[in-house]
């Protein structure tokens, strides 16, 4: 199994309904007598039991009872439940409606016009023509099919996220087991032709099949994908400023070669940052600025060219409501604050107004989440964005828009995001009979996301396990305070909270579930200890 795969299986399911009852026997979603079958392509028909799939091209699924799942190159969820898990990108068609996630799993439901998503492991976007809708990890939301406009509307967006709510809790376990046992659907090789380059997408453009067929082309990515997955920084800077990489990255690519190698960067936030810079995928772009995995490099890129200003007002609008499962880094905050400021100041008063009421709305529910959830940093980190945002035009705000402001104005606010400043370190002063003194060494700066990413991949490769409530915050380059997080041992699950550092490579501080440990423990030994090995 690769290590990309093995990122998602230790990686809760962010939390099921509990009793939740899909098909009209009132199974359970993910039944022991799931029947574990490869498929290729055609029909998947789900009858006397669940049925577990895999996919060519790196998706696995299962499929609940009575459920029909067509495949003609995208899959179509004609009626019942389906749970759906890649590394990759996963497009769904149900209805009149085209569901798309990201290097995760989500599950999704449909019986008459009723359509529900679950968004586990990664935001799913939900496009109707040119409607979009992003519901972000962690969350679930219900619609009928037809009561989804098909043109863009910054309203309906706002009271669409209403519907959305955080998924429950209960059975998380039980639904990251399930989630364990899926068949192994790891992506194609790029140099399976057969299978990866023109079945997968066959709407693909002969001049972008005749590129992919050359075997240059393709052996630079083979290597780029290599590097990637490596984890090796250096050798990654130096792929992606060879001229012939940027030159296949920036030609007619299929989207699923494209997205793959975006999946093998998730815990390399500069070279993610790199890669989506090159996309001219819109929804990639989307689902990026929504996955916990992508959102730091995503926002510090301008998106594909000449893309309308759409897709950007749903970045502007969902993103501050998106914050709830795992928390936005502030630095994308800060950007999000940036964008928007500069659409304000360049926007006739009409359409600054119109956005401004739009905004305020669509933080209404989000505020009250966050108070009840006692989260008092994203209520002051948003209510400092608002001052900001609005009080050059706080006399444009009609009267209802002044009082869904009120309560954020009151909000104790956190000062804007600023980037860390690069230390040097002074030389010890010469003594004479000593050589002179050699320049100052500049240090790394210290970057909160870059060192969170790469401390949660070395909890997963060590066998950790993460729920929504986990938390990572770097507080320095040798100090992260990990909380929240599972081990399972023979005896059952096991939470922890500690201190780690990355430098050192030693958990300390230990608790257990509670309980401190007078002890600190190099991180192979504490993953074993925790296992019970």
């Amino acid at each position: 199994m690769s290590l990309k795969h093995r990122h998602f299986l230790g990686v809760p399911v962010f939390l099921l309904l509990v009793g939740m009852t899909l098909s009209s026997t009132g199974a359970a979603l993910l039944g022991e007598a799931a029947k574990s079958v490869p498929v290729a392509v055609g029909e998947i028909v789900a009858r006397g039991g669940d049925r577990e799939f895999m996919l060519p091209r790196g998706i696995a699924g299962l499929l609940h009872e009575d459920g029909i799942l067509e495949d003609d190159g995208e899959l179509t969820l004609r009626t019942g439940t389906v749970l759906l898990f890649s590394d990759g990108l996963t497009r769904v068609r149900v209805g009149n409606l085209t569901t798309e996630g990201f290097h995760g799993a989500f599950l999704l439901s449909t019986s008459g016009q009723k359509f529900s998503v679950f968004a586990l492991t990664t935001p799913v976007l939900v496009q109707r023509d040119g409607f979009r809708l992003v519901i972000p990890a962690g969350m679930q939301g219900e619609w009928m099919e037809d009561a989804l406009p098909s043109s863009f509307d910054p309203e309906a967006i706002a009271a669409e996220r209403s519907r959305m709510r955080m998924l429950e809790s209960a059975v998380a376990r039980e639904q990251l087991k399930t989630l364990a046992k899926l068949p192994t659907a790891a992506l194609p090789s790029f140099d399976d032709g057969a299978r990866f380059w023109l079945p997968w997408m066959p709407f693909v453009l002969p001049l972008a099949q005749q590129r992919m067929t050359d075997d240059a082309d393709r052996a630079r990515l083979s290597r780029l994908r290599e590097v990637l997955e490596s984890g090796d920084t250096a050798q990654v800077r130096i792929q992606l400023s060879d001229d012939a990489i940027r030159s296949v990255l920036r030609s007619d690519l299929p989207e699923a070669v494209f997205s793959t190698l975006l999946a093998s960067a998730s815990s390399l936030p500069s070279a993610a940052q790199e890669l989506l810079t090159e996309t001219q995928d819109v929804n990639l772009w989307l689902l990026a600025s929504f996955h916990p995995d992508f959102v730091s490099a995503a926002w510090e890129t301008p998106g594909p060219v000449g893309m309308a200003r759409e897709p950007r007002m749903l970045r502007w609008l969902q993103l501050p409501s998106s914050d709830v499962a795992t928390a936005i880094p502030a630095r994308a905050v800060d950007r999000w604050e940036t964008q928007l400021r500069k659409y304000l100041d360049a926007s006739e008063p009409a359409a600054r107004t119109a956005m401004l009421h739009t905004l305020l709305v669509t933080l209404q529910d989000y505020r009250t989440f966050v108070e009840e959830s006692e989260y008092p940093e994203r209520l002051q980190r948003y209510a400092g964005a608002l001052q900001r945002l609005i009080t050059p035009f706080v006399a444009d705000l009609t009267r209802e828009d002044k009082d869904f402001y009120a309560p954020w104005k009151n909000v104790d606010a956190i000062a804007p995001y600023s980037e860390p400043t690069p230390v040097t370190v002074a030389p010890a002063p010469a003594s004479p009979s000593e050589p002179e003194a050699q320049e100052p060494v500049p240090e790394i700066p210290f970057d909160p996301a870059m060192t969170e990413a790469h401390v949660k991949q070395l909890l997963l490769n060590a066998g950790a396990l993460f729920t929504i409530q986990t938390e990572i915050h770097a507080e320095s380059a040798t100090r992260v305070v990990v909380s929240k997080l599972l081990f399972a041992s023979s005896n059952g699950e096991n939470q922890y909270r500690f201190i780690f550092d990355p430098v050192k490579n030693e958990a300390s501080d230990i608790e257990r579930d509670g309980k401190p440990l007078p002890y600190a423990l190099s991180l192979e030994a504490f993953g074993k200890w925790a296992r019970g090995q």
